[in-house]
């Protein structure tokens, strides 16, 4: 990769402030990036030691916000930066490999599972393997260009993604500053994900009635596109 230079846990703070004090603060596991023509090319890895989830789908409600949060924390700092793949990376993976070619089984169990810029001379500098990519999980090149199921993204998908992180954010400051924590978990096709990782959810006094039934939403619908791979 020509992505040569590295940060690791950054510390990323964005001043929210308005008539209270208020610092949206977050921590990148990794950050790969080059410089060229004044630009930063940039690429965010996010470890996980579980199961690995890359959906967008819902970001609209508000849920599988984690990665276009880290994409809202760069641009805040750095607006001329570009993004060029924003990734999971699974690590500390316990399962047992029966194979004559163990490096290669475990190269392949840290593939980078995400999303990538729709553009190949980007591609071709973060990652010299792209064509069949040895670094990213299903990218690869065919005779008509990246194929679709690779997950692709333009800039524009970058700049809505943002748009909707900066509004949730400005939604959760708002209810904080009027003390609006109302019982309203949110539930999608019979699953109550508004309550997945609450701590107190077997003391929580909601009722069926303080449920609220959200259509599901996916990632092609929500930035207004055509099917073209980012799902």
């Amino acid at each position: 990769s020509d992505f040569k230079n590295v940060l690791t846990e950054k510390y990323v703070s964005i001043d929210k402030n308005s008539d209270i004090n208020i610092n949206f603060v977050g921590f990148i596991d990794k950050i790969k990036y080059m410089e060229c023509n004044n630009t930063k090319y940039i690429s965010i890895i996010d470890y996980k030691t579980g199961s690995i989830d890359t959906s967008l789908d819902n970001i609209n409600y508000g849920f599988n916000l984690q990665l276009p949060i880290y994409i809202y924390l760069i641009k805040s700092v750095d607006n001329q930066s570009r993004i060029v793949g924003f990734y999971l990376q699974k690590i500390l993976n316990n399962k047992k490999i029966n194979t004559e070619n163990l490096k290669q089984d475990l190269y392949k169990d840290l593939k980078l599972i995400g999303y990538t810029v729709d553009d190949e001379e980007l591609i071709s500098k973060f990652d010299h393997t792209y064509e069949n990519s040895e670094v990213i999980s299903t990218l690869k090149l065919t005779s008509k260009g990246i194929a679709k199921y690779s997950k692709l993204f333009n800039d524009d998908d970058i700049n809505k993604i943002i748009e909707i992180v900066n509004n949730h954010i400005n939604e959760v400051i708002s209810s904080i500053k009027n003390g609006d924590f109302k019982i309203n978990p949110k539930r999608i096709n019979n699953e109550l994900i508004g309550c997945e990782f609450c701590k107190y959810k077997d003391l929580c006094f909601k009722k069926e009635e303080n449920i609220i039934d959200l259509k599901p939403t996916s990632i092609i619908s929500i930035l207004g596109g055509e099917d073209d791979g980012m799902d």
